[in-house]
């Protein structure tokens, strides 16, 4: 289970990267397709004439900011769909381990904050340090707000995340260290394929880098001259090596 720690983390990335809203999004790349099946499944929220602008970028709702953090340990990885919590913002509401009425919230960070009424809750997002971080509409994309309790009703600790670490206490007494895990990631370069060229792919669309024609990436692991030329400019505005060739010091750049 992630932490709230991690789950603020997620979503000031997710205001950094001016990332969009679309409803019933939840962190997955945004692309013809997706809105193609958006559009047949929510037409009345698909009415805008701007989405192919926002293509290749990470795209969320209010609910869907909070489920991409859960369903995902990278910031900027996408998010694996669980079905058994799919929950709206009434749903994440009721199971929470954690709630009541917004002149008792007691400001931890990660927990989350609701509008609406005792039976249905109609918008969430998350506090931070002061702040409030969510997917606020269409026109608006995932914003930061600063907290005003006479916006929000509601309070939650949103049950798929955990809150024992959320103000940095902890192994204080000990003084322990958390394991460190190391995984070892391939060298990516012209030719390659797989899964882990489509996550480069997805994460650079997220940072902005495109390809030589000014379009996305497409998602499609397989590592061409185009995947190689947003790399090579990633490298260079990160005061990499420029290689063009995702290798141990791009890597560790991309996922720091």
């Amino acid at each position: 289970m992630n932490s709230n720690a991690y789950l603020c983390e997620y979503v000031k990335n997710a205001v950094s990267n001016k990332c969009p809203y679309w409803y019933a999004c939840f962190g997955q790349i945004s692309s013809a397709q997706l809105l193609a099946e958006k559009r047949k499944q929510n037409p009345k929220f698909y009415t805008a004439t701007d989405f192919s602008s926002q293509f290749g970028r990470h795209v969320y709702d209010c609910a869907g900011l909070i489920k991409g953090a859960a369903w995902t340990t990278n910031v900027n990885g996408i998010p694996k769909y669980k079905a058994s919590e799919d929950w709206g913002a009434t749903t994440l509401y009721n199971k929470a381990s954690k709630k009541g009425k917004i002149d008792t919230f007691d400001k931890v960070n990660g927990r989350c904050v609701f509008r609406g009424n005792d039976k249905t809750k109609t918008h969430v997002g998350v506090y931070c340090d002061g702040r409030v971080y969510h997917a606020k509409g269409h026109a608006y994309g995932c914003v930061s707000e600063a907290y005003d309790p006479s916006k929000w009703q509601y309070w939650a600790q949103c049950s798929l995340f955990d809150d024992s670490n959320a103000d940095g206490g902890g192994n204080d007494d000990n003084n322990e260290q958390p394991e460190l895990i190391t995984v070892e990631l391939p060298v990516l370069k012209y030719g390659s394929t797989g899964g882990e060229v489509k996550s480069i792919q997805a994460l650079l669309n997220g940072f902005g880098f495109r390809d030589q024609n000014g379009a996305w990436l497409a998602v499609d692991g397989i590592f061409g001259v185009k995947t190689q030329y947003a790399v090579t400019n990633y490298q260079r505005a990160r005061n990499l090596t420029v290689c063009g060739v995702v290798n141990e010091e791009t890597w560790n750049k991309i996922l720091k």
